[in-house]
């Protein structure tokens, strides 16, 4: 029964540990407007916000591999339970996991700070930064004008 609780645990974890990453903008099929300023805005945070990214998940990766885990491992686990799959680990095994998923959400929540205040620093909200990504991953418009203004500030 307690190991159950702790899978119920690690699952409610894992599901907000995603949910604070994804992107939950409805992008598709929308015609996007956005000023030549905030897109400009996207541009410098983009440059600040990519290598904070990649400490972060660098970071997080020391720590799943200092936790026994391969990162491998430790998101094969994350997409099980996220599936509500049963995962076959050892309870001492499925321990050390909820333990480090915490650990994980933590720095996770770490740099989603640090990326708030670059954001907040070139002008930009979360919410305004991932909107004119998903734009530019889903509308070739603002894909294009962002190429364009990209190259003019090269």
């Amino acid at each position: 029964m307690k190991d159950k609780k702790i899978s119920k645990l690690g699952a409610i974890l894992v599901s907000f540990i995603m949910l604070a990453f994804t992107i939950n903008v409805a992008a598709q099929g929308q015609h996007h407007k956005f000023t030549k300023q905030e897109l400009t805005d996207f541009i410098h945070a983009v440059k600040k916000v990519i290598p904070i990214q990649k400490e972060g998940q660098e970071k997080m990766a020391i720590k799943i591999r200092k936790n026994d885990f391969t990162v491998k491992e430790y998101n094969d686990i994350l997409s099980k339970i996220q599936k509500k799959k049963d995962v076959d680990l050892p309870r001492k095994r499925m321990q050390a996991f909820n333990v480090l998923a915490a650990e994980v959400k933590k720095i996770q929540e770490e740099y989603h700070l640090k990326i708030a205040h670059e954001l907040n620093n070139e002008g930009l909200t979360m919410d305004k930064y991932d909107e004119i990504l998903v734009a530019y991953q889903k509308d070739p418009e603002v894909k294009s004008r962002i190429n364009k203004l990209m190259q003019e500030n090269n």
